[in-house]
């Protein structure tokens, strides 16, 4: 999955746009539409205070293809989630888990019969989200603890339009993605995973909508577009959106990720088409901004796709040679 800073940055990203990240028991019943109680927060930039970034970086790449990785998820266990190769034919994409990222112990992760798979989330269970590729269509799958593979499927989706992503997973047995419809638009998700039910997430005013992440208290973040093509963030805590956008972006800002204290990482496009990362932290107080977050191996891109309790981030660059390099950012002293 590049995601829309990749697939969902990748299919949903491009460096003068990003529009938007990364697929069961399909005995799934109907889809609700989770409405707010209310839209707090409004839209347009959440001003605040801004502080510099200070992590400490390290690149990782499977050896067997580093030309191309991403790291899409992080738990608080230490364990990264992501994946290799750009998904095309010659050069396929094969999920991992870097089980500890100290000595980079990358353990293969393939959903059987699979031509792609891209490892999206990890909860504190060891619990493993993603999506993959058929000759049918896209699909989410969960990998349990316990070796079992459930495979999703909104009931939406039908055709030629089949695409179903896992971009979230809390410890809670609740998963967020989205899916396509026949015109070609994305639409927000919750998923209950032991019902398979899906129950829809709809921003106020958008016309399409990807939901990235939930954290273990149920808290939702993604981004969403409107009808002018700006693409903003969104929270969704207790029933109410609270939009934001980062106020140095040039119209397109993407959450990506969410921890137990709310803190949100994500990335943004500045005015150049530059690409950078960001954190965000109390954003229904005063918000705090950490931006941007650049590796400095970076040539123009940088997103950041998880951030766990400990504050550490992962991700994924560009450099200058045109490789994706997924990286792990620790916070400077830590």
């Amino acid at each position: 999955m590049s995601y829309s800073l990749s697939h969902a940055f990748k299919q949903t990203l491009t460096v003068a746009a990003l529009g938007v990240f990364i697929l069961a028991i399909s005995a799934c019943s109907g889809s609700s539409s989770m409405t707010p109680a209310a839209a707090s927060g409004g839209t347009g930039a959440a001003s605040g205070v801004q502080h510099a970034a200070a992590y400490t970086y390290k690149t990782l790449d499977d050896s067997d293809d580093p030309g191309f990785n991403e790291l899409l998820g992080i738990n608080n266990l230490g364990k990264i989630g992501g994946y290799y190769g750009s998904g095309t034919p010659a050069d396929p994409s094969v999920g991992y888990i870097i089980r500890k990222y100290g000595n980079s112990h990358y353990r293969t992760i393939v959903y059987p019969g699979a031509a792609n798979t891209r490892v999206t989330a990890l909860d504190n269970h060891n619990d493993v989200a993603g999506s993959y590729d058929t000759k049918v269509g896209t699909f989410g799958f969960i990998l349990t603890v316990d070796g079992i593979w459930l495979s999703y499927k909104d009931p939406h989706t039908h055709g030629a339009t089949n695409v179903t992503e896992l971009l979230g997973l809390s410890d809670s047995s609740l998963a967020v993605g989205y899916y396509i419809d026949s015109n070609n638009v994305k639409h927000a998700f919750e998923l209950i995973q032991p019902s398979g039910q899906f129950h829809g997430i709809v921003p106020p005013g958008s016309t399409s909508a990807v939901a990235t992440a939930i954290n273990g208290k149920g808290d939702i973040v993604g981004y969403f577009t409107k009808s002018d093509g700006s693409i903003e963030s969104f929270l969704l805590k207790g029933g109410s959106y609270t939009e934001f956008t980062y106020k140095g972006s040039s119209n397109i800002t993407e959450a990506m990720s969410i921890n137990w204290e709310d803190e949100i990482a994500g990335g943004y496009a500045d005015s150049s088409g530059t690409i950078h990362g960001f954190v965000l932290d109390n954003l229904l107080g005063t918000p705090e901004w950490v931006a941007p977050v650049d590796d400095p191996n970076a040539n123009g891109t940088t997103i950041v796709t998880g951030i766990q309790n400990h504050h550490d981030l992962v991700g994924y660059y560009v450099d200058g040679g045109g490789n994706t390099n997924g990286f792990l950012a620790m916070p400077t002293g830590k």
